[in-house]
């Protein structure tokens, strides 16, 4: 799954909805672990996933290719789950 909020909507809280609305469906159906990828330049995104409960886990250097670092966060929810 990849998302992106238009340019024009950025600002707004679109993504952060669109992410809780995803991770409530997750919950109602029992998804205990979720992982994502965060560009290391995309302060805002980042902020909003620890927002939502992700706390990070790695970081991936030139994870798209050379120079195309990412950082790795992680959601557990329930007893059992174990982390990355």
């Amino acid at each position: 799954l990849d998302a992106a909020v238009l340019p024009g909507l950025q600002g707004k809280h679109v993504g952060t909805q669109l992410c809780a609305h995803v991770l409530a469906y997750f919950d109602d159906h029992g998804v205990d672990l979720v992982c994502a990828t965060v560009a290391t330049d995309n302060e805002r995104s980042l902020g909003m996933v620890k927002r939502l409960g992700f706390s990070i886990v790695a970081d991936l250097p030139n994870y798209f290719g050379n120079g195309h670092h990412r950082i790795l966060v992680q959601r557990c929810r329930g007893a059992g789950v174990p982390a990355l």
